[in-house]
């Protein structure tokens, strides 16, 4: 037999199944030799701090920051509605490819109100980042609190706050597919299985946190920053449409990553700010998040509620499904990219508006795990298979409702 008959796709050069392979760069990181954002250190350099709301929702009645532009190595002070006028304008994260998809407009940092635990109020840079954080703790803040969004599954009802009383509402997109008479086929099928999954919320925690270098220079008006996004390209077209930057005088530098997860894909309001401090002071202007402000103020993803059955026949053959999806979006879409993607399942899944407060519940919760088949639907639809698939084991012990279509208890 001819020696290339015997070659399957795993045999070809090009394949990656069972092989060992060498990582680029790893030699490099391991040995300590990696260069990180947090590496790189400019001549004048200062470092940025944040306060932050450390409510979910609430307006700003009042900010005192006399006190700390006075604190030692304090260079600026900059509170949300200083900053508001130096961006070209709030973002709004909504694609046009999700007709009907709502966010409210959001500026870097909060104007009036805080809408979500973490989101940054006033701006310090100093000398180093502890004479920053010190100076943060001098920052007086007046609040209002207001009733926050905290609970998905009751956000839509008549009762519950509305968030963005400009929207409406809190659902901020809903999508429905279908294919075939789904109800027909669930009502003729003689085995149903149906499931409840909760997925609670979680974020990335990459070993290296969101990181930013910003160097302005006014002679030249050209704007350099070095950043540990995922997305440099992105980062480019974003930061000079915010700043007010010919995107030609942008450049963006990125470094080695250490990890994101998806977590380093959007835009971050303080780390624009950063780069406005930079602007204003035409000096370089450092921000690393640490891991307590890392978990208020990272993107969170992944919380949902998924109401799944499928109809089957008695052969085993799959006759219908039926996933519904309920997501916590927080309270705002992440801009410029929500994580909104394709679904392939039949069902109605509204994302909800939610300003949760509770560890540091972060802004834009992901609009909408429920749109990625792979990481949420498939799962339920995997555990209905698997229950199907042993029903007349688990009847006697799972906590799966496996039932006959008629009603009748299996």
């Amino acid at each position: 037999m001819d020696a290339k008959a015997k070659l399957t796709p795993l045999d070809r050069p090009n394949s990656y199944v069972g092989r060992t392979l060498s990582r680029i760069g790893a030699r490099r990181a391991v040995a300590g030799r990696a260069t990180y954002t947090d590496d790189i250190s400019l001549p004048r350099m200062l470092h940025a701090a944040f306060v932050r709301s450390q409510h979910a929702h609430a307006r700003i009645v009042r900010i005192d920051t006399s006190t700390a532009a006075k604190a030692p190595g304090v260079v600026k002070v900059m509170t949300g509605a200083e900053l508001a006028k130096i961006v070209t304008g709030p973002w709004v994260g909504t694609l046009t490819c999700f007709p009907g998809m709502k966010s409210a407009p959001q500026y870097p940092m909060a104007v009036d109100r805080a809408c979500w635990q973490g989101e940054a109020v006033v701006l310090i840079v100093a000398q180093t980042r502890a004479l920053a954080e010190d100076a943060a703790e001098l920052v007086e803040v007046e609040w209002e609190e207001l009733p926050a969004v905290t609970d998905k599954e009751t956000a839509l009802d008549p009762a519950t706050p509305v968030l963005h009383p400009d929207l409406g509402d809190n659902l901020a997109f809903r999508k429905v597919i279908e294919a075939g008479d789904v109800d027909a086929a669930f009502w003729a099928a003689d085995i149903v299985i149906e499931d409840v999954f909760r997925f609670g919320r979680h974020t990335a925690v990459s070993l290296e946190p969101r990181a930013l270098l910003a160097d302005y220079n006014k002679p030249t008006g050209r704007l350099t920053i070095t950043t540990s996004s995922q997305v440099p390209h992105m980062i480019q077209t974003v930061f000079a449409k915010t700043l007010g930057v010919p995107e030609h005088n942008v450049r963006v530098v990125a470094p080695d990553v250490g990890g994101s997860f998806g977590m380093k894909i959007h835009t971050y309001g303080d780390e624009i700010a950063a780069t406005a401090a930079s602007m204003v002071l035409g000096r370089p202007v450092k921000f690393i998040a640490d891991r307590l402000e890392s978990f208020v103020s990272d993107i969170h993803a992944r919380e949902n509620l998924v109401t799944a059955r499928m109809a089957l026949s008695k052969a085993g053959e799959i006759q219908a499904l039926e996933i519904d999806v309920l997501s916590g979006a927080g309270a705002y879409s992440q801009y410029p990219r929500t994580t909104c993607s394709r679904r392939t399942r039949f069902s109605t899944s509204p994302v909800v508006l939610t300003s949760t407060g509770t560890i540091g519940r972060r802004r834009p919760l992901s609009i909408s795990t429920r749109y990625r088949p792979r990481n949420i639907a498939r799962l339920a639809i995997r555990s209905a298979i698997r229950s199907a698939s042993h029903w007349s084991i688990w009847r006697q012990r799972s906590r799966v409702s496996i039932r006959w279509r008629s009603g009748g208890a299996m």
